[in-house]
């Protein structure tokens, strides 16, 4: 059975499939031009083996010109990376850009959304990008890579908001217009403000937005190759020198060193999960509420893809650079509020797929969090349970007492009814979806749970 893909009904170059397990994409005639320039390059081989582009062959009948892509493990989407990853995946689309350039070609589309990422770093999904540069052409996506990649990154670096809450409100990206009202005082001064953000923001004003300019207006604003080129390295200088530091500390930064667990029930801990996840082999596990994602490296032994979520952004960014030492390329660490995931949006909410829509996850990590969710975010056992009814078929969980002290700090300066959060209440609401297979007292106040689905669920 095919299903077509939502997301690439814009795409004039083809129709995205999933058949099975498999990736394809349908090509219209622009598509085959595009394609047949494309193969016949003598870079496209290098860029798949470097890993910038996704690898793709030409699966064509008589009758359907069409082209298959290696799967991604697992899709995510901008307002969900940490800053680390839409730096890197900019950086990716420059440096790309530059070659491309050299070599007569282009990248037509500039959005962050034609990139994922694989093994820990960005590749470039959409392979019908890239195009071939006519003479005197601009870089025309140089529009959507500010408002996409560049804009979201100089809020987050120079202003210290994250960019992932505004992308998620405006999943084409922050334009300059709106950029620039933040940026005043000194911040003009800061590196790229004036150039890719103030005098882009009067140029769109006074022409009334990029939407009614003409090709003559944009070729007249932009630049031959030689000047293309100049701004593509400017803007490498410029992206390569951001960074982010939070507005303030994350409160759960070295939690785990900090948290009450002696070190017998700490071992305990590691034991029980991994000799589950040992029994539980699969292609995908969830670590929701990560932190700092010790047990999502114990989970990358056992399944091919580990999906880290964290709300921390800077716990997840720090989580980044941790995998990067390892190197662990099989754990993709998201900033994902779970009271509040990913839903589905763009067009009729199908365009861009909620974390649920996916790939459902064989196992669900969920350790240490259900009374986060339960204090913080004022979510019922009940409703917890239900949803990871829905989310899984796998799961490992752990309750902990309110008499526990890292509980008790949670509740500090805070009223709230927490009579039906207990360990009965708690198990008679696992065993309505679930049938508890193993379980654990770590000490006194915290125990852990191996889980299956009920089958007539």
């Amino acid at each position: 059975m095919e299903e077509i893909s939502p997301l690439s009904f814009r795409d004039p170059a083809g129709t995205v499939f999933v058949k099975g397990n498999r990736i394809f994409r349908q090509l219209t005639e622009e598509g085959i031009t595009t394609w047949d320039a494309l193969k016949t390059s003598p870079f496209f081989k290098t860029y798949v083996e470097k890993g910038w582009v996704i690898p793709t062959w030409d699966t064509s009948q008589q009758t359907k010109p069409t082209l298959e892509h290696e799967r991604i493990p697992f899709f995510s989407y901008p307002y969900e990376w940490p800053f680390v990853y839409l730096k890197e995946a900019a950086l990716l689309c420059l440096e790309m850009l530059l070659d491309l350039l050299s070599q007569g070609f282009i990248l037509k589309d500039a959005t962050p959304f034609n990139f994922q990422f694989k093994s820990g770093k960005p590749i470039l999904i959409d392979v019908l990008s890239i195009e071939k540069k006519a003479s005197g052409d601009p870089w025309a996506g140089y529009h959507q890579f500010c408002e996409g990649f560049l804009n979201p990154l100089l809020l987050a670096s120079y202003k210290r908001i994250p960019h992932q809450e505004w992308l998620r409100g405006s999943p084409s990206g922050i334009s300059s217009r709106h950029l620039s009202s933040l940026m005043n005082g000194l911040t003009v001064l800061k590196k790229g403000i004036f150039t890719h953000v103030k005098m882009k923001a009067y140029f769109e004003e006074r022409f009334g937005g990029v939407a009614n300019l003409t090709r003559d207006d944009i070729q007249a604003a932009q630049f031959p190759t030689l000047g293309i080129i100049k701004n593509i390295q400017k803007l490498q200088s410029l992206i390569k020198g951001l960074t982010y530091r939070p507005a303030r500390k994350s409160t759960w930064e070295n939690y785990e060193d900090a948290s009450s667990y002696a070190a017998d029930a700490l071992n305990k801990k590691k034991h029980f999960v991994a000799e589950m996840l040992s029994q539980w082999k699969g292609a995908l596990a969830w670590d929701v509420g990560c932190n700092e994602g010790s047990y999502s490296i114990l989970a990358s032994k056992y399944f091919g893809q580990v999906v880290s979520m964290d709300r921390d952004d800077q716990i997840i960014n720090n989580l980044v650079v941790k995998l990067r030492q390892a190197p662990l390329g099989n754990i993709l660490p998201l900033v994902m509020d779970w009271a509040n995931p990913t839903p589905g949006m763009g067009w009729a909410n199908q365009e861009l797929k909620s974390i649920f829509e996916r790939q459902k996850p064989d196992v669900v990590l969920y350790l240490a969090f259900l009374h986060h969710m339960a204090v913080q975010s004022n979510v019922p056992l009940s409703l917890q349970i239900d949803l990871l009814s829905k989310t899984t078929s796998n799961l490992i969980i752990e309750f902990i007492d309110p008499t526990d002290a890292m509980f008790k700090q949670l509740m500090r300066n805070q009223k709230k009814d927490l009579s039906g959060y207990n360990a009965k209440a708690f198990e008679n609401l696992l065993q309505k979806n679930f049938k508890i297979v193993k379980q654990e007292p770590l000490n006194s106040t915290r125990t852990i749970y191996a889980a299956v689905k009920n089958t007539n669920e």
